[in-house]
């Protein structure tokens, strides 16, 4: 069992993923729902509330699977593909220092 709970890191349901995934950087309009909140938020938004620093911001990259948002990486994974009771199968994405 996989319990990283670092936002470093993304510990995602497999089953709820569609394959295959794209690691691409973030757009203006890009929107997820960040873990714990029930409503969509822009990306934008979240990177100004979590104060990321400019220089930071060009380099932020998402995970998508299905032209959906799973993972803003090494920030928050998205509600939607988080484990759960439920879930069976999990896959563990870790954040490289060199990003």
């Amino acid at each position: 069992e996989v319990t990283d709970r670092s936002p470093e890191n993304a510990v995602l349901d497999v089953d709820l993923l569609d394959f295959p995934l794209v690691l691409r950087d973030w757009q203006l309009g890009d929107k997820f729902m960040p873990l714990g909140m029930k409503n969509f938020k822009k990306i934008s938004d979240y990177l100004i509330d979590n104060k990321v620093p400019l220089i930071k911001k060009d380099k932020v990259k998402v995970l998508c699977a299905r032209g959906e948002i799973v993972w803003v990486v090494g920030l928050r994974i998205d509600e939607r593909f988080k484990v759960c009771p439920a879930t069976k199968r999990v896959i563990y994405f870790k954040k490289s220092k060199d990003d």
